[in-house]
């Protein structure tokens, strides 16, 4: 289906639906932090790359059909993987609800969230099997590998006996570091599955750490000291139902799966997309320089302004698109949309903070209205 024949309302409604689910199950509008401004600082960020998300799309676009690109996302430790494809409406669809609910509607929004949801609709359902567009659709699975490359999971995890503990000694590390370093940010630790286990009841799924020699924010310059750029922790269950939400995180039910491991092991893909298992004398280290990073990253974070401490968050946006210009060998892009979303943040902080404590869209969320509103 071509980008200008797909229904955008229907879109809207069916993304609105994953996201009102999202919103009551991880209460997001009331999270808090003693550090930062949560609210302001995704709004602002959202915001900085609101005015710039179409213009940088379609550059992307301009160089690779979207099928084509959502078909190379379908491997392990891929960037952008599905995600950052949700990102696209999420980043875009909240600060437009923002607009309209303060009364305000830009002369380009309805030509642009068409095409912008549009754009997402195709990237999402060649990335996902079936019809289904969203992990709510089709059971709350995120299956982002092939079949093909399912099978061959389970002939990674046969390799040999791993250390379990110390595999997810490691992940704990990872995830902790990432929390901080981004400024208390959930955002890089991407679940998928889940994947077919190698008896009845058992499933295999996959926890994926990216970007850890090089990522958008200015303050991790020198933090990370990692020799690969991703890990990949594959783990097999039983008894355990996983659920898999919108933005690539996970949920367990039946218990915890950490008491129902089977076997596990840890991989590091190289730019070929070929995996190599992660020895234990590397894992340590991994999580020697995991924590590190940590320490590091507290410090610089403890020295921010009041105002960076809410500016900070259009990074977090820009790292959400930089992997989309990255996957097309376009990176001077990136340049450019740094350069527009800085400047974008500093004009929009005193309208950010003047929308006082709880901005019209958390509000309308928190009120039980719409969550967005169909052009």
């Amino acid at each position: 289906m071509s980008l200008a024949t797909r229904d955008t309302s229907q879109l809207v409604d069916r993304f609105g639906v994953e996201i009102a689910k999202f919103l009551n199950d991880a209460d997001r509008t009331r999270y808090g932090s003693s550090l930062f401004d949560m609210r302001k600082r995704t709004l602002l960020g959202m915001y900085s790359l609101f005015e710039h998300q179409c213009w940088f799309l379609r550059e992307v676009a301009a160089r690779r059909e979207p099928a084509a690109l959502a078909q190379g996302m379908k491997r392990l430790c891929a960037r952008p993987n599905g995600h950052l494809i949700n990102a696209i409406p999420w980043s875009y669809l909240v600060p437009r609800e923002n607009e309209l609910a303060m009364g305000r509607r830009r002369t380009e929004d309805e030509e642009e969230v068409r095409w912008l949801m549009s754009y997402w609709a195709e990237l999402a359902e060649v990335y996902r099997p079936g019809e289904e567009l969203l992990p709510a659709e089709s059971g709350h699975t995120q299956p982002t590998l092939t079949a093909d490359g399912a099978t061959r999971l389970l002939g990674l995890l046969d390799a040999g006996e791993r250390d379990l503990e110390l595999i997810q000694r490691t992940a704990a590390r990872l995830e902790m570091m990432n929390f901080v370093i981004c400024g208390e940010v959930r955002g890089r630790n991407f679940f998928h599955g889940p994947y077919p286990g190698t008896q009845p009841g058992a499933t295999v799924f996959v926890q994926e750490f990216t970007e850890l020699q090089r990522r958008q924010q200015p303050w991790t310059e020198g933090l990370l000291s990692f020799p690969v750029e991703n890990v990949a922790i594959v783990r097999e269950t039983v008894g355990v139902e996983l659920a898999f939400d919108v933005f690539g995180f996970m949920l367990a039910s039946g218990g915890n799966y950490r008491d129902h491991m089977l076997r596990a092991t840890a991989l590091t893909i190289d730019e070929h997309g070929d995996a190599r298992e992660l020895d234990d004398a590397e894992l340590e280290a991994f999580g020697g320089h995991a924590q590190e990073a940590t320490r590091g990253g507290y410090e610089r974070i403890a020295t921010w302004d009041q105002d960076f401490r809410i500016l900070y968050g259009l990074y977090h946006y820009l790292s959400e698109m930089a992997p989309f210009a990255e996957a097309v060998g376009a990176p001077e892009l990136n340049v450019e949309l740094r350069a527009r979303m800085e400047e974008t943040g500093h004009r929009r902080l005193a309208d950010i903070r003047a929308m006082g404590d709880v901005a019209p869209v958390w509000a309308q969320w928190g009120n039980g209205g719409p969550t967005f509103t169909a052009p």
